[in-house]
């Protein structure tokens, strides 16, 4: 359900770019009827915010005869691009996406007078319908408030909603409340949005019981909604010092992932003890067996994927790199295939020493790029060949980490200033390592790629002011330099 946020925000953005373009053909052409985006999107700045909302739903009940109808199945059904009046709803739909948490009592109101309604399907079988849509906007905007309104859509809302409604609801009610009541499943990756409550049964995956569940919850235990994810953070602490290994990935799982604040998207980790859950983690996978691509432990085939535990450790970046010759047993155990495609983010000179290793005996595609990208990351620099990588170890083999960042700033800031492509790629990785680098972004040129701001003159100025972050793999400027880091866009 995040990606599928994102994927539309993003969406909702480059509608945002392009729509300009196409006022501008609909005004030099003079199409008959046709709405300039431009001055569209300067009215909908001054709509009230009930206006915003009714305008979303004129909008897409004009899409209920084409193939581009709002409907409650995939976002988006194939490649077309979408029309202009297309354009225009998702259009619609990023202004209240801008507007936030102002939206969420007309949305809320708005989904439960929309979520009954039963409309005819088009020539092409496709049923209009608000709901999932609606969701997907109260769930960007972290709206707890939503939550019993969701659980009644969960419950069939009176045999008035259909299943893909009441799955969407579900979907979101998860990362809403920290909570399921359906049995999650390790091998499709689940257990980051939610912990399972203890009610929840492994056999049961009704929805109306599903519902009940929640609703009989958020009477007693969650009936305070500022609790919620403290609730759920205790819980994945307790099942960590379980002797079932599912109920420690899951609880790992949970803890070992981002929390965002809904207002200005920052975010934190979620995990207030993160030595504490990688060492419980590091105890099971130094006792497993590797057998193809499963983890075998104590006799038994451990939950889910190789890369799912792995990851467990691997997310905590420089912190697992006291086990990186475990990591290296266990990735090298999964296949050479996988080398450095998990353990990218850890870094330090053991990793370092075993990607060079290797880099010569790759030959997928990916796993050459996984191994290249782990190398330059933490070189510090982007190389233009293997060999240039391989002189490079000669060369610094034996520096520190901090040494190799340290030493590759000049270059790394010089290559953030190159045109095209190279610098691009120079700045995506300078921004990993300089948190604190200016960027900029050309948008009225079409150009949405972040790009470092002056690097060389910013690093010469604020060179002696950097101080290394180890947990990090970083350097970051010291206090009194609020004024960095910024993002600027023409």
């Amino acid at each position: 359900m995040k990606r599928t946020v994102l994927f539309v925000v993003l969406a909702c953005q480059v509608c945002l770019a392009s729509i300009a373009a196409q006022d501008a053909e609909d005004g030099q052409n003079g199409r008959d009827g046709a709405e300039p985006a431009v001055r569209m999107h300067g009215e909908m700045r001054k709509m009230s915010n009930k206006q915003l909302l009714e305008t979303a739903r004129r909008l897409g009940l004009a899409l209920s005869e084409t193939q581009w109808a709002i409907t409650d199945g995939p976002f988006s059904k194939d490649w077309t691009p979408p029309s202009p009046e297309a354009q225009r709803f998702h259009t619609v739909s990023a202004e209240i996406l801008r507007r936030g948490v102002e939206m969420e009592p007309l949305l809320i109101d708005f989904i439960v007078e929309e979520a009954p309604q039963q409309r005819k399907a088009n020539q092409i079988g496709d049923v209009t319908s608000f709901t999932n849509w609606a969701i997907r906007n109260l769930l960007s905007m972290r709206s707890k408030g939503a939550v019993p309104a969701l659980v009644k859509i969960l419950d069939g809302f009176d045999g008035k909603v259909s299943r893909e409604e009441r799955v969407a609801a579900l979907e979101a009610l998860e990362p809403l409340t920290y909570h399921t009541f359906r049995p999650l499943i390790i091998e499709y990756g689940q257990g980051g949005d939610a912990i399972e409550h203890p009610e929840t049964n492994a056999a049961d995956t009704d929805l109306g019981r599903i519902a009940d569940l929640y609703g009989k919850w958020l009477e007693v235990e969650g009936s305070d909604p500022d609790q919620w994810l403290t609730l759920a953070c205790k819980r994945a602490r307790k099942m960590l010092q379980s002797s079932d290994p599912r109920q420690v990935y899951l609880g790992a799982k949970f803890l070992s992932q981002w929390q965002y604040e809904p207002t200005s998207w920052r975010r934190y980790w979620r995990d207030a003890k993160p030595g504490s859950t990688l060492t419980r983690v590091v105890e099971i996978m130094k006792e497993v067996k590797v057998q193809g691509n499963a983890y075998v432990w104590r006799g038994k085939r451990l939950p889910g994927h190789c890369g799912h535990w792995i990851y467990l450790i691997t997310c905590h970046g420089p912190r697992a790199r006291t086990y990186s010759d475990l990591l290296i047993r266990l990735e090298t155990g999964y296949g050479p295939d996988r080398i450095c495609t998990l353990t990218l983010s850890v870094g330090g000179e053991r990793l370092m020493a075993y990607y060079i290793q290797n880099l010569p005996k790759l030959r997928t595609r990916n796993a050459l790029q996984s191994c290249r990208y782990a190398i330059d990351r933490w070189a510090g620099r982007l190389f233009d060949s293997d060999d240039e990588r391989v002189q490079w170890w000669k060369k610094n083999r034996h520096k520190t980490q901090e040494q190799w960042l340290r030493d590759s700033l000049p270059v790394l800031a010089e290559q953030a200033g190159r045109p095209g492509n190279p610098g691009i790629e120079a700045s995506s990785l300078a921004k990993r390592i300089l948190p604190d680098l200016p960027m900029k972004q050309n948008i009225a040129a079409g150009d949405w790629n972040p790009r470092a701001d002056n690097s060389v003159e910013w690093l010469k100025e604020h060179k002696s002011r950097l101080k290394y972050d180890e947990q990090k793999g970083a350097f970051r400027l010291r206090e009194g330099n609020a004024n960095v880091g910024t993002m600027t866009s023409k």
